[in-house]
């Protein structure tokens, strides 16, 4: 995926639990806008130089830049919110001395989806309304017409009903799963795989999420957890223990909250958590599917020519016999030419 989603809703996690972050993440943005540029092109497509903290290289005419970071006074900041963001692996630390500590964002796209995400979730929703599709939703998604459609059916649903995506990699199910987190206002998604034994209730208890998205299903090996979204799928309510009471828990919406999830494979899934479920297996692209879908997101996405787009679609493709739109991501946030894509290409089949 384009940015980290773990770090986003860790950074949500923070701005509920601390609201007075939310003007020092604001703040943070508003610097990086202003200058994470080249001082030569004036381009904000720039790239880390290997083995340097601070100095970046212009992927449009080569210049290189040097870019330190912010102060926390840059920041409007206390120089503890800001290293309590650093512990979190919100910020990196590109310089510190005796006196002074540079920090930079660890992944400023994350940021700015936490603190639109924030901002949505601060309006208290109407929660007698039906869930928000976009028209256009998947609509930069190739093919699988009944898979999407099964999808948004779901999400019109009067009352909650869960879909379970099942597949190897490269069936589409990240693609898919993002395009949800990204669309659908109120949407949250965690890992199984990364999440904290309490990731799921979290979740639930704090954000009260009307679409629940969960990758990597299969990695849930906790019965804590797996009690928690049994209990949330059949009757959308959990009970959370305190220190001297019980606290429930419940969906607020009109038409429930529904769950969608992914996995490589079901055949460990306890057979009580697969019966919520309807699950559609996945199969992987063919070569025709795989180059359109690359295609696609390439353009609208990566904001790839699409001459360029189709060339990385076709070559990697037929070169790296890969089927899995990731591959072709990674070389075109390296390459900026037919030359170079070539050159990768070449350079990751000899090193294969």
């Amino acid at each position: 995926m384009c940015m980290s989603e773990e770090l986003v809703n860790k950074i949500l996690l923070v701005l509920r639990q601390k609201p007075q972050y939310h003007d020092v993440l604001r703040n943070i943005v508003a610097w990086y806008e202003h200058k994470f540029r080249c001082e030569k092109c004036g381009s904000k497509d720039l790239e880390l130089v290997e083995g340097s903290k601070f100095i970046y290289r212009c992927r449009k005419c080569g210049h290189e830049t040097m870019i330190m970071g912010f102060e926390a006074h840059e920041v409007n900041s206390m120089p503890a919110y800001l290293y309590k963001l650093y512990n979190m692996g919100i910020l990196r630390i590109t310089y510190k001395s005796r006196r002074y500590t540079i920090y930079m964002p660890a992944d400023i796209k994350a940021i700015k989806k936490a603190l639109e995400i924030y901002g949505k979730s601060t309006k208290e929703p109407d929660y007698n309304k039906p869930i928000k599709i976009p028209k256009d939703l998947f609509k930069d998604l190739i093919g699988m017409d009944d898979v999407k459609n099964t999808i948004i059916k779901a999400l019109k649903s009067k009352k909650p009903i869960h879909i379970l995506l099942v597949g190897p990699p490269a069936t589409g199910k990240s693609l898919l799963m993002e395009e949800l987190w990204r669309r659908i206002e109120g949407a949250h998604l965690i890992l199984a795989g990364t999440s904290t034994k309490a990731g799921i209730r979290e979740i639930l208890a704090e954000f009260s999420p009307r679409l629940l998205l969960i990758d990597e299903l299969d990695k849930i090996n906790d019965s804590r957890d797996l009690s928690v979204l049994l209990s949330w799928m059949e009757h959308q309510r959990i009970v959370i223990a305190m220190r001297d009471r019980y606290e429930v828990v419940k969906c607020k919406y009109i038409d429930g909250c529904k769950v969608i999830a992914a996995c490589n494979t079901d055949r460990f899934l306890p057979p009580e958590l697969k019966s919520r479920f309807i699950i559609i297996r996945l199969k992987p692209y063919s070569r025709e599917q795989y180059i359109d879908i690359v295609k696609s997101v390439l353009v609208s996405r990566e904001e790839i020519d699409p001459e360029l787009a189709e060339y990385i679609a076709v070559k990697t493709a037929d070169e790296l016999g890969t089927r899995d739109p990731r591959d072709a991501i990674k070389i075109a946030r390296l390459a900026t030419s037919k030359e170079e894509v070539d050159w990768l290409i070449n350079t990751l089949k000899k090193y294969r």
